[in-house]
């Protein structure tokens, strides 16, 4: 599903996604999209303002209804 579909079902109104294994998450309250950098300690740089929309479209993003798994399983 898109972004905006699984936020919708997310009770943080949130969606996950991996973007080349990494998690990806954005939020619908926020606006705002982050991609996680680093893995420890874990770190997330925003996603430029430019390239949010064309993320969205994905449609492998997730509701964010639980802790996110730890990097490589």
């Amino acid at each position: 599903m898109k972004a905006t579909e699984a936020c919708a079902h997310s009770q943080y109104q949130a969606a996950v996604r991996q973007q080349n294994g990494k998690p990806m998450i954005y939020s619908t309250l926020a606006k705002r999209m982050f991609l996680q950098t680093s893995i420890a300690p874990a770190e997330f740089q925003e996603v430029k303002k430019e390239y949010v929309d064309s993320f969205l479209n994905y449609a492998d993003w997730q509701p964010w209804d639980k802790p996110l798994p730890e990097h490589g399983n």
